[in-house]
């Protein structure tokens, strides 16, 4: 049965669209928006696990030169097909105090701008070709090299992207011809309305590229216009701030601002365009550059109107609002003070299930700060309870007890996301990196524990009232030193992946090992001459072999890098 219904609401029976037609075409356009997304999706994913190593270097070592930031931000961004996951990194390296907030803002703005490519792309003259490139795509993915298989995969995503864009237009064409689904979009002609939309699709789908292509895709149809366009371009770039809100929550005070930042940029970009594009006068002129960049590009009418105007959007309002970074900045903080932030007993600083979610290769490195400070929270115990086993002092006792428990928990809590994030799409490299984790967790939580031997030795020593000789304090001291020194050395070298620290790393962890058995041999010479008592011998002897243990694991930090440096 042919129908249609009218704009009165009857049905229109000399259409040309029957109901099993009607319901196929919808069925196509859903299995061509899923083969868009999909490949979107799975194409970003990938890049990011291809480079995300090398990316976290590039925004660790981002500097305060904002045209710089907007640089690394648009650069990241276009590598890796993500704005949103861009956006997390930042809020990581927030979080994490690596990355402050007005180098944060402008790469937030680079962002913008580099997310800009998807659209670009799709919109040029060769979506038809890429489509095809697919077999040459699954030809690679039989290649015995690895990097001819990375670059399959990234032909095959890409041809599934553009190959979803076929379909979805195809079937949004047959729809075209639908009177009521013209009659449709001629009154879906509220700006209001139109930024309204492209602010909730984006929010729901999470990525401002994806709806930039179901757009592209209505104007391939023509169901709609670039004048309409425009403004649901402005909602799409207010929507994908949802994805840095998300990822905000659980984190501290500077990440949610940075999250905030992010929305306050678009929605002053949208409101700017929003008032120009107001005037006929100003919309036109728009309309007009648009005609002539997709002439010179010899692209599909509207789509790379869409895709100019997308560029054109993101990169004029960059221009307009970098040079107030400073302002931006203190605005969030005016909205967002800092007040007194709930810190709970234990937790852990620097991951979250957003960060692992959205960015497992960015996990990969916040879970190294977790290491970090787990390793600096058991030598601060080390070190209370070496004074504590020299001074037969016992005042830093309960700080050591809970700092003691908390090591325990971080001791749970980093291999269960350890084992997260191995369960994630990460590169190779990043697997080796993670495996080795699993024994630094270990080693560090050892140390912990030897710490916890000594503060007992020092609790013996006060119960009995017993003290060492001041040739034996002059030992301990000595090792101690060596040992500092080799703590230093091997968490720089593990923090910055410095292999060339290897000798000296060595070198110290033999020196502990030869002090060992001279401080040992020493002491039984002074408990042959009775200067020191048995039971105070005793604690000594088994101090010093908890020390060197100690020094064992110090250097086995720092032996992890070998795996993967």
């Amino acid at each position: 049965m042919r129908y249609l219904l009218t704009n009165k609401g009857k049905i229109n029976y000399n259409n040309n669209m029957g109901v099993s037609d009607l319901i196929a075409n919808i069925l196509i356009m859903l299995g061509g928006l899923a083969i868009f997304m999909y490949g979107l999706n799975a194409m970003s994913g990938h890049l990011e696990k291809q480079t995300g190593r090398r990316l976290r270097k590039v925004f660790s070592k981002s500097a305060d030169n904002r045209i710089l930031g907007v640089g690394i931000g648009a650069g990241v961004t276009a590598v890796i097909q993500s704005s949103s996951a861009t956006t997390v990194m930042v809020i990581g390296l927030v979080n994490a105090g690596i990355m402050n907030l007005h180098q944060a803002t402008a790469i937030i703005m680079g962002a913008n701008i580099g997310t800009t490519i998807t659209a670009v792309i799709i919109s040029l003259p060769i979506m038809e070709f890429v489509a095809a490139s697919g077999l040459i795509g699954i030809i690679l993915m039989f290649s015995k090299k690895r990097k001819a298989r990375d670059m399959g995969k990234i032909i095959i995503y890409l041809s599934m992207i553009f190959t979803g864009l076929l379909v979805m237009s195809g079937a949004m064409g047959k729809f075209a011809q639908m009177q009521s689904v013209r009659h449709f979009f001629q009154l879906t002609a509220n700006p209001f309305l139109l930024v309204l939309i492209g602010l909730i699709v984006t929010a729901i789908v999470q990525s401002s590229s994806a709806t930039t292509g179901i757009l592209i895709a209505l104007s391939f149809s023509g169901l709609i216009d670039i004048e309409k366009a425009m403004f649901v371009i402005l909602g799409i770039n207010v929507g994908t701030c949802v994805t840095a809100l998300l990822a905000s929550i659980g984190a501290n005070v500077n990440a949610k601002r940075a999250a905030l930042i992010h929305l306050m940029f678009n929605l002053a970009g949208m409101i700017i365009y929003f008032v120009l594009l107001s005037f006929s006068v100003i919309r036109n002129g728009v309309v007009n550059m648009l005609n002539a960049v997709a002439s010179i590009l010899s692209a599909k009418g509207a789509a790379a109107q869409i895709a100019a105007f997308h560029v054109l959007f993101n990169v004029s309002v960059t221009l307009i609002l970098l040079p107030f970074i400073k302002q931006i900045v203190a605005l969030s903080l005016l909205i967002m003070p800092k007040g007194k932030e709930k810190k709970s007993q234990y937790e852990l600083k620097y991951i979250n299930e957003r960060i692992l979610k959205s960015s497992p290769t960015f996990a990969v490195e916040q879970i190294k700060k977790e290491l970090l400070r787990m390793a600096e929270m058991s030598k601060a115990n080390l070190d209370i309870a070496v004074k504590a086993v020299c001074e037969i002092n016992l005042k830093q006792l309960d700080e050591f007890t809970e700092r003691e428990e908390y090591i325990d928990w971080l001791n749970r809590e980093i291999p269960l996301n350890l084992t997260k994030i191995s369960a994630l799409p990460i590169s190779f490299e990043d697997k080796l990196v993670v495996g080795s984790y699993y024994h630094v967790v270990s080693d560090i939580e050892r140390i912990g524990d030897y710490a916890e031997n000594i503060m007992e030795y020092a609790e013996r020593l006060d119960v009995e009232g017993l003290k060492f000789s001041e040739e034996a304090l002059s030992e301990i001291k000595t090792v101690i030193n060596v040992m500092d020194k080799l703590y230093s050395l091997s968490i720089d070298g593990f923090s910055r992946l410095d292999l060339s620290l290897l000798e000296d790393v060595n070198k110290l962890e033999d020196e502990v090992d030869t002090l060992k058995q001279q401080l040992t041999d020493t002491h039984i010479k002074r408990l042959g001459k009775g200067v020191c008592s048995a039971l105070s011998g005793a604690i000594f002897i088994s101090l010093v072999s908890n020390l060197e243990r100690i020094s064992d694991h110090i250097r086995n930090i720092f032996y992890s890098i070998r795996k993967y440096v």
